[in-house]
Formats: structure tokens, C-alpha cells, sequence
């Protein structure tokens, strides 16, 4: 039996038993974490995998699993078993936020920024999701510097009470050599 707080010897134990009773699926998911804890990614996405395989409709099986892919770069994967997850438990934050989070890390802002948009609006206060909110609005362009650090109300739009956060040059900068920079005027 393992000692008190030696994951890698219950790890061990849990692994025996998972391969002496394949039944006992359940155990598959608490090995899965275990793995996890120990940086074995790959070893976890098999445990979570063989739980899913055992219990379709789990959502906490998908979601673990989902992690797991993305871990070891599995995205599409993961993607998907964060999907899955979410049809078991369409309102859980916490399967929301990790594919949220998958999604930016891929760079799918325009679907992570929806996702963002959607926790910000019922926990606004959150620092989590006010960061990954930002990312993602950063990432899709769309709602420009202001909205995505949260600036909105004091500038990124030409109305009174607003400060500006651009200015126009006489010359395109970004096509001008380095030595001409000093030179655009305002």
C-alpha cells in the first residue's frame, strides 16, 4: 500500500487495478489525475479515454480528457471532447472556460471570444475570464484595443467625453524605412 501523499505509489496501485479490472472504469478517471499530477499527459489522456469508453454520457470524463489532449497537442481532439462534454453539461463554466481556453491557445478567437463573452457577461468579475476575454478580443480584431482591455467607455470611438487612441500621419509607417520614421508628422 502506498504511503500517505506518494502519488506516483498509489498511481501504481490504481494502474494494477484498472489493468486486473477493466470494469472498474471509474478508477481510470482518478489514475487519469494522478498521471496528470505527475506530468505524464499522455498516460492520462489513455485513462480518460478508457473512461469515456466505459461511460459515454460522463461529462467530467470528456472535460479531463479534453485537458489532457490539449496537453499533449492534441487539439482537434480535445476540442471535440470538450464539445462532448458540453452537450452532458451545457451551462458548467468550468467545461466552457477550458474550451475557451483551448480555442484561444489555437488561435480560434472568434469562437473563444464568444464562448468569453458569454461567462464575462454572467461574472464579469472574474479576473480568469476577464484575461481570456481580453485574449480573444485582442486576437479577433473585432472590437478593437479598447473593448478588449476593457477601455471602452473611455475611448476606442469619436464621441464627446472620449479620449483618442489613434492619430492620423501624413504617411503610411509601416511602408517607410526606419530613417524616415522621425519625419511622419501629425
Amino acid at each position: 500500500m502506498a504511503a500517505l501523499g506518494d502519488i506516483r505509489g498509489s498511481a501504481g496501485e490504481y494502474e494494477e487495478i484498472v489493468e486486473n479490472y477493466p470494469e472498474q472504469s471509474g478508477l481510470a478517471l482518478i489514475l487519469g489525475s494522478q498521471m496528470e499530477m505527475m506530468g505524464r499527459h499522455e498516460e492520462a489522456a489513455a485513462d480518460y479515454e478508457h473512461f469515456v469508453r466505459n461511460n459515454r454520457e460522463e461529462a467530467e470524463g470528456w472535460r479531463k480528457l479534453g485537458k489532457a489532449l490539449g496537453n499533449i497537442g492534441e487539439y482537434d481532439k480535445a476540442a471535440k471532447s470538450f464539445e462532448k462534454a458540453s452537450t452532458f453539461r451545457p451551462e458548467d463554466r468550468g467545461i466552457l472556460f477550458d474550451n475557451a481556453m483551448l480555442l484561444l491557445c489555437i488561435g480560434e478567437f472568434g469562437r473563444s471570444s464568444d464562448i468569453f463573452e458569454g461567462l464575462w457577461e454572467t461574472d464579469g468579475k472574474n479576473i480568469a475570464i476577464m484575461r481570456g476575454r481580453a485574449f480573444a478580443l485582442a486576437g479577433t480584431k473585432k472590437y478593437g484595443e479598447a473593448k478588449s482591455a476593457f477601455e471602452e467607455n473611455e475611448k476606442g470611438s469619436l464621441e464627446p467625453g472620449k479620449y483618442a487612441d489613434f492619430v492620423v500621419l501624413d504617411r503610411d509607417i509601416m511602408t517607410i524605412s526606419h530613417d524616415e520614421l522621425p519625419e511622419a508628422m501629425v
